[in-house]
């Protein structure tokens, strides 16, 4: 009887210790997020590509709104995102997939269980027209580099 026990505890210890091990290769879908990684402080696990990608076009279209301040003392100048044609890459998704995915079998396990642990951050890069950011830089020239007139020295 204690034998059979024994067998029964081993057995049920082997399958515990083999799930273990093969669960984070279980619970992903093919060619999808691993479960625990973030993209931009979004839960993004389980994103398939298709998702990433519709992710995406919503985080362009919220930044499309978004404003670049820039301030000098008194002079407080507003930017748009959309005139700057700022958007995010998506190459950068590439990130998100592969996390998991690279190394040994043992650090891709590691991974994995550390991303559903403690979570993984994953950050899409932003691109922008260098052109339109060069003709705001240069219009802020023309505005605010005019030679003074009439200039006199103050005395404190």
């Amino acid at each position: 009887m204690k034998l059979r026990i024994k067998r029964i505890a081993g057995m049920i210890s082997l399958v515990a210790l083999l799930t273990g091990a093969a669960a984070p290769f279980l619970w992903v879908k093919g060619d999808s997020v691993i479960p625990g990684v973030r993209i931009n402080g979004v839960a993004a696990g389980g994103f398939s590509k298709a998702q990433m990608m519709d992710f995406l076009q919503e985080e362009n279209k919220a930044m499309e709104k978004e404003n670049l301040n820039l301030v000098k003392d008194s002079v407080k100048e507003t930017w748009n995102y959309k005139d700057l044609h700022v958007s995010y890459d998506e190459h950068s998704l590439d990130e998100a997939l592969a996390i998991g995915r690279q190394g040994s079998l043992f650090q891709q396990w590691k991974d994995r269980w550390a991303a559903l642990l403690s979570g993984k951050a994953a950050h899409i890069d932003a691109s922008f027209d260098e052109e339109a950011v060069k003709k705001k830089a240069h219009q802020l020239i023309k505005t605010y580099s005019k030679p003074p007139q009439n200039a006199m020295p103050r005395f404190h």
